[in-house]
């Protein structure tokens, strides 16, 4: 893949893409297969999060529409056959799922650069970068390039689709709306199991357990709690908890924690003139396995919104504004989905984790 190092000091686009993840490396395919200049900024090494990430069997329609079908089947990026659950009993519930019916298990570095390889196919400009700035008009974003120099990016339309640890400096976000604040604890096991390659989750006292076998053959082992019980029990003291109390895969698994990160279902909105997507504006509960179906959607939205723009179909503050509503009617959809299924959990009620979600409306007015 031929990375941009050396380009002049100003440098004119039609859309600046700020993040090459698979929100930003969509949305640049999109753009530069319609025949647009774009530059899509790349800062490597940033991620966080699972090494995997599971797309349930209905993401088919998104990967096909935005064209990372391709790299899916190319990278046999195929889901589990077992899936096992416990949920609302104490009881495991193992199912062998048709192929058809598996879905996806991607490897996130391997998916996210063959996103990126596609995107300069298309003819988008990748540029490696350190720190990003946008001014006030949404036109320019200034940028150190990994060679130390510092460019300005002029853009009809610039997207941020940098993750959902994007800064709210950045673009200048607000939280809309967020459900109480989840932290994903995490490990990595090599284990002898007789489910070690089945996917698991279990609810568990202090939050609930996912089991994802990796294509290493190792296992991923994922806590998500309450943050603020994390923070007034301890991370090792909860951690140990719930894997005492799992009657599925993960009990009495001797590990201790290796990484924990903020995983708050949230909705942010931008008041700066710039398109925003993925998990920037949009994050949903890991629980719905859908937050990468949703970053792939929200990218091909936002290539339409800035190629209106750039067209003269759209004036750039309204196309913020509708990129905004898309994001909203999404997150409230998925938002009712989650309380329901969390709802649907009642051997846990008085437990923190349970009882701050469990009290949520399903429809809140918005």
């Amino acid at each position: 893949m031929e990375k941009v190092r050396h380009t002049p000091r100003n440098v004119s686009v039609d859309v600046a893409v700020i993040g090459a993840g698979p929100a930003g490396a969509t949305a640049s395919a999109a753009l530069a297969g319609a025949g647009l200049k774009v530059a899509l900024l790349h800062r490597d090494g940033v991620r966080a999060g699972a090494a995997e990430e599971t797309l349930v069997p209905a993401a088919r329609r998104v990967l096909e529409r935005s064209g990372a079908l391709e790299c899916v089947e190319k990278l046999g990026f195929h889901g589990r056959a077992l899936h096992a659950s416990v949920w609302s009993e104490p009881v495991l519930r193992v199912r062998d799922e048709r192929e058809q019916e598996r879905g996806f298990q991607v490897e996130r570095r391997a998916f996210d650069a063959a996103l990126r390889e596609r995107a300069t196919q298309a003819g988008a400009q990748l540029v490696e970068v350190g720190q990003v700035g946008i001014d006030d008009r949404g036109h320019e974003v200034r940028a150190r390039t990994a060679d130390a120099g510092e460019f300005v990016f002029e853009a009809r339309a610039i997207i941020v689709a940098t993750g959902r640890a994007t800064p709210d400096s950045l673009a200048r976000l607000a939280t809309v709306v967020e459900l109480p604040a989840t932290l994903a604890l995490s490990t990595t096991l090599s284990v002898q199991h007789a489910l070690a390659q089945t996917n698991a989750i279990e609810a568990v006292r202090e939050g609930w357990l996912w089991w994802l076998p990796l294509a290493d053959g190792r296992v991923e082992l994922t806590l998500f709690c309450d943050r603020e019980e994390e923070r007034s029990v301890g991370r090792e003291a909860l951690w140990a908890a719930a894997l005492g109390g799992a009657v599925g895969p993960a009990r009495d698994v001797q590990a201790r924690v290796e990484r924990g990160t903020l995983a708050t279902a949230r909705l942010r909105a931008s008041s700066a003139p710039v398109l925003v997507c993925g998990d920037a504006s949009c994050a949903l509960d890991p629980l719905s396995s859908q937050g990468l179906e949703t970053a792939l959607a929200s990218a091909q939205h936002a290539a339409h919104c800035a190629r209106s723009v750039v067209e003269g179909r759209s004036e750039l503050g309204f196309a913020a504004l509708e990129r905004r509503a898309w994001d909203a009617r999404l997150w409230y959809a998925h938002r009712r989905q989650t309380v329901e299924f969390l709802r649907s959990e009642r051997r846990f009620v008085d437990a923190p984790f349970w009882r701050a979600r469990q009290a949520l409306e399903s429809t809140p007015p918005h």
